[in-house]
């Protein structure tokens, strides 16, 4: 298929229904601020009412930008599905333990975020000073977009990561955390994201 390049001066502009068009005339919707690279029937009907009914599980109650990564004596140590953290920042500890990356090497960085969910992640990154392009099969995007909408260095799209109709080398990094091992083939799956 025809891919799609980037351009970073038009991705500050929110555009709330609509279309992209490929230079060889293929369409993509975008429905509700996300453009949709997927089936009409993935994103018309039912739009998520548990990921909306439930948007801010897992998301972190302040943004790393208003906290301190060291711990003070007030905070509470919890193990979290076996990583100790501290109590209010699971998804921020969680990250840079599983990805280990450095808040410093994400700063400017275009990132790809393959199966972003509600935007736990996602919202970590952006924080580090990340471009993120946050992408979700499922109808998980809707709630992503609610919670991340509003911060312009987050780019909410849903798509299929065995077929993202990107350009090679669109990113500098990419993260997958909790998603590959559960789709139909893990190997495809991973292999289909480093010409990203």
């Amino acid at each position: 298929g025809e891919e799609l390049s980037i351009d970073s001066a038009a991705v500050g502009e929110e555009i709330i229904e609509g279309e992209l068009v490929s230079a060889g005339g293929k369409t993509y919707p975008i429905v509700r601020g996300i453009p949709r690279f997927v089936p009409d029937e993935q994103y018309a009907g039912n739009f998520g009412f548990e990921w909306n009914l439930f948007n801010r599980t897992q998301v972190d109650e302040t943004s790393e930008a208003e906290s301190s990564p060291q711990k003070s004596e007030s905070e509470e140590l919890i193990d979290y599905a076996g990583l100790v953290t501290r109590k209010g920042h699971e998804s921020h500890d969680t990250f840079y333990f599983k990805t280990g990356l450095k808040p410093e090497e994400l700063e400017g960085k275009r990132v790809l975020d393959a199966g972003c969910g509600t935007g736990r992640f996602a919202a970590i990154a952006a924080d580090a000073g990340a471009e993120v392009f946050a992408c979700d099969l499922s109808s998980a995007v809707e709630a992503c977009y609610k919670n991340l909408g509003e911060m312009p260095n987050v780019h909410v799209v849903q798509g299929d990561i065995f077929k993202l109709p990107l350009a090679e080398e669109s990113f500098d990094l990419i993260y997958s955390l909790g998603v590959l091992h559960h789709t139909p083939d893990t190997r495809k799956a991973f292999l289909s994201l480093p010409r990203l």
